[in-house]
C-alpha cells in the first residue's frame, strides 16, 4: 500500500530476498520483483524467454494472476507467457485491489472496484486499499485518503474495515471479487451491506467469481455458506 512506504519506509517494489530473506535461492534471483508484499512480478528480459520464461517461486502458494491456478513453493518452474502478457503471480494471503482500467486515469477512477483475494493454505488473506484524489500532495499528512482493510477468514468470511480520513468517498462501489484457490462451489454468497447480483464458480481454474454492488465506504461481511 503506498501509504507504507511514505509511513513506514517500506519500498513498494523490492527483490525477492527483502520478503524472503531466508531462502538462499532468492537471494540471486535478479530478474524477477515483488510489487509490495502480495504480486510478483516475473518481466520478460531476455529475447529468448520471450514464449518460455523460467521463474523461482519462493516457499508460499502462488496464483496465476490471469488463470488463478495455483502453484506450492519453492520451485523453479517454466511459464509460457502469451504475446500480451507478463508472468504475474499472487502470493497466498493476499488481496489485491484494482479498477477496470479507461483511456486516461480520471476515466479509470469513474469505474467501480474489484478485489482478488488469493487465500494461503489455512484460507486465510488480507490486504489494504489507499485512496485520495489522487492529485493532491501530501494528501497523507493533511489526512484527505481513504484506508480500507480486507480479510478473508478460514476462506468463507471476507470483512472489510473502511476508514474515510478524509471524507472523499462518494458513489463509488465494489462491482466484483474473485475469490482463488475454492475447491468447491458455495451453496450461497451474502453480504451485509449492498448487493450480491450473481456468482459463478469455474471447478477447472478453481475461482469464485461474486459480482456485486457494494458501497466502497461499507464495514461489509461477505459469506460465503457451503451448508
Amino acid at each position: 500500500c503506498p501509504n507504507q512506504v511514505h509511513a513506514f519506509g517500506t519500498p513498494v517494489i523490492r527483490p525477492l530476498f527483502v520478503n524472503y530473506p531466508s531462502d538462499e535461492y532468492s537471494i540471486d534471483v535478479d530478474d524477477q520483483f515483488m510489487w509490495g508484499s502480495g504480486l510478483m512480478i516475473s518481466p520478460i528480459v531476455y529475447e529468448e524467454s520471450y514464449n518460455e520464461r523460467r521463474i523461482y517461486y519462493p516457499e508460499d502458494i502462488w496464483y496465476d494472476y490471469y488463470t488463478g491456478q495455483a502453484i506450492a513453493g519453492p520451485l523453479y518452474a517454466n511459464a509460457y507467457p502469451s504475446d500480451m502478457e507478463i508472468p504475474l503471480h499472487l502470493r497466498g494471503g493476499s488481496i489485491l485491489p484494482g479498477q477496470e482500467p479507461a483511456l486516461n486515469t480520471m476515466l479509470s477512477r469513474q469505474n467501480p472496484f474489484h478485489l482478488i483475494v488469493a487465500p494461503d493454505a489455512r484460507g486465510n488473506a488480507k490486504g489494504s486499499l489507499f485512496w485520495d484524489d489522487g492529485q493532491s500532495q501530501d494528501t497523507y499528512e493533511r489526512g484527505e485518503y481513504f484506508l480500507a482493510t480486507y480479510e478473508l477468514l478460514v476462506g468463507q468470511t471476507l470483512t472489510s474495515t473502511p476508514n474515510d480520513v478524509g471524507g472523499i468517498i462518494g458513489n463509488e462501489t465494489i462491482g466484483l471479487v474473485e475469490f482463488y484457490g475454492m475447491v468447491q462451489s458455495p451453496l450461497a454468497v451474502t453480504v451485509d451491506v449492498g448487493t450480491i447480483i450473481e456468482f459463478s464458480y469455474d471447478q477447472a481454474r478453481q475461482s469464485l467469481m461474486v459480482t456485486t454492488d457494494i458501497p466502497l465506504n461499507s464495514a461489509f461481511t461477505l459469506t460465503l455458506e457451503y451448508v
